[in-house]
């Protein structure tokens, strides 16, 4: 009689899978490997990515808001950063502008004064001009009742006559008279001018001068040259020479006491 193997491929001898009434399950060759523990969480990424957790059981979000809290306070101090830099850069530019506005300023003055420095150059040089002719005129108007002096001194001497002699005494107190107004006028003409400009005062005093102590000195001539004429003079003649004296000494002391 053969003996076989038992029914259902049990060999003789193997151990039973059911012990004391119970099954136990063979370890599957094709299992993986065991479960992880319940709550341990995977860890992937570099550190300080969203994806990092350093501690067993933290969240992944939690790590996530701390990166956007420090990339926000980050970024919040930059801003402050630049908001300070574009107050100091806005200061700067209201600097420059004010330094700009003062040269301008300066600059507005300078031209002002250079006109003003032409206005009165040329102011200058036609008052000059003008009291240079005034002056020569005055030469020529003090030559002329000098001559006139002379020419009554001689036709006196040649005409022996009173009728002659009060005659020519006339016409040299007319012609006394005459330059008297003629210098008068012409001074408050030259002071009128002067006045219009303020450096052409003091070349006008210093020119007045001059023409008055020439107007004394021909003065003084004529009155030495009717001093010696033969015979009284008239009281006019005496009276406009006397009268022009005065005149011309009365603004020889304005002139030289201002």
């Amino acid at each position: 009689m053969k003996v076989g193997p038992p029914q259902g491929g049990q060999r003789e001898g193997a151990p039973s899978m059911q012990e004391k009434g119970k099954w136990r399950a063979s370890p599957s060759p094709k299992a993986g490997p065991s479960k992880r523990a319940q709550g341990e969480q995977v860890r992937g990424g570099p550190p300080g990515s969203a994806v990092y957790s350093p501690t067993s059981g933290a969240p992944i979000e939690q790590s996530a808001d701390r990166s956007w809290s420090v990339a926000e306070a980050y970024l919040q101090r930059q801003v402050e950063s630049l908001e300070q830099l574009l107050i100091t850069c806005k200061e700067e530019v209201q600097g420059v502008r004010e330094e700009r506005d003062g040269a301008q300023w300066e600059l507005d003055g300078v031209q002002r004064e250079r006109d003003l420095a032409w206005k009165d150059k040329d102011v200058a040089m036609g008052t000059a001009a003008e009291q240079l002719s005034c002056l020569q005129e005055l030469e020529v108007w003090t030559g002329h009742l000098q001559a006139r002096a002379e020419a009554a001194e001689v036709a006196m001497q040649q005409a022996g006559g009173s009728v002659a002699r009060e005659t020519q005494q006339g016409s040299s107190a007319g012609a006394v008279r005459a330059a008297v107004e003629r210098v008068w006028w012409r001074e408050e003409w030259l002071a009128n001018k002067a006045a219009s400009g303020q450096r052409g005062v003091l070349y006008w005093a210093r020119e007045h001068r001059i023409l008055l102590d020439r107007a004394l000195a021909v003065l003084g001539s004529i009155h030495d040259e009717l001093a010696r004429m033969p015979g009284d003079l008239s009281p006019e003649l005496g009276q406009g020479v006397m009268q022009m004296g005065r005149l011309l000494a009365g603004h020889q002391r304005s002139a030289y006491s201002g």
